[in-house]
């Protein structure tokens, strides 16, 4: 373990009187009267404090250990950025794909980032929703992704590893790369487009994207049928 880590979770037992702390992984928070937990600096992860007895002043453990977490936000960030190169179950792998597409769009400044298939129609990952329409969203990236399909595969395939800047009907900007034979990920913009600080969110994110992708099993749509991961609210 990283020696920052280690001393995380040192100061963890020690300024809260802790038995013992641990940082997890995936899965819904503890919902234990002996645990007390915080976020660290990725959804899919927590730093938790284990106590010998039920916790009595549980409010102020939790913003005590939330102040000590933030203390190592730098620490987090590397954490979570090694973690996606992990083997994972498929539901983890998942989640963390729709995460990290979802601090892409941040980062981007996009509307959505995605995953989709050029050769299947299957769409992998999508950022989280966390505020507005959902519907009407969704209802927006499905189009957006039957337009570059159908109509931009090819300029797609063309440009494979590079990433191409394009307008699409509606007329929202996109960005794209192709990856791994069949793959896109892409970001739409509604306002002003960046394109050096886009370009260059989606080159940092890439390789991480491109390995959670490549861990999930394949999916076999129904002959004739749609294969869409509907990409959720957040925290819905």
């Amino acid at each position: 373990m990283d020696a920052r880590l280690e001393r995380l979770l040192g100061l963890v037992k020690q300024e809260l009187g802790a038995n013992d702390a641990r940082i997890e992984l995936g899965g819904e928070p503890p919902n234990d009267a002996h645990l007390v937990a915080a976020p660290f600096g990725d959804p899919s992860l927590r730093v938790v404090a284990v106590f010998s007895a039920p916790v009595a002043e549980r409010e102020a453990a939790e913003r005590r250990l939330a102040a000590l977490v933030s203390g190592f936000r730098d620490t987090a960030e590397q954490s979570a950025a090694s973690l996606a190169g992990l083997s994972l179950p498929e539901n983890s792998a998942r989640t963390r794909l729709d995460i990290e597409l979802t601090h892409l769009a941040t980062r981007a400044g996009a509307v959505r980032a995605l995953v989709f298939d050029l050769s299947s129609p299957v769409i992998w990952g999508a950022s989280l929703l966390d505020v507005g329409d959902a519907a009407g969203a969704n209802r927006d990236l499905h189009a957006w992704v039957k337009e570059l399909r159908s109509d931009r595969a090819e300029e797609l395939r063309a440009a494979y590893g590079h990433v191409v800047r394009l307008t699409l009907a509606d007329g929202a900007e996109c960005l794209a790369r192709a990856f791994a034979g069949i793959y896109v990920l892409s970001l739409a913009f509604r306002d002003a487009l960046s394109e050096p600080v886009a370009v260059g969110a989606i080159l940092h994110a890439a390789e991480a994207v491109e390995r959670l992708v490549l861990a999930l099993p394949p999916i076999d749509p129904e002959p004739g049928g749609k294969v869409i991961r509907l990409p959720r609210r957040e925290g819905g």
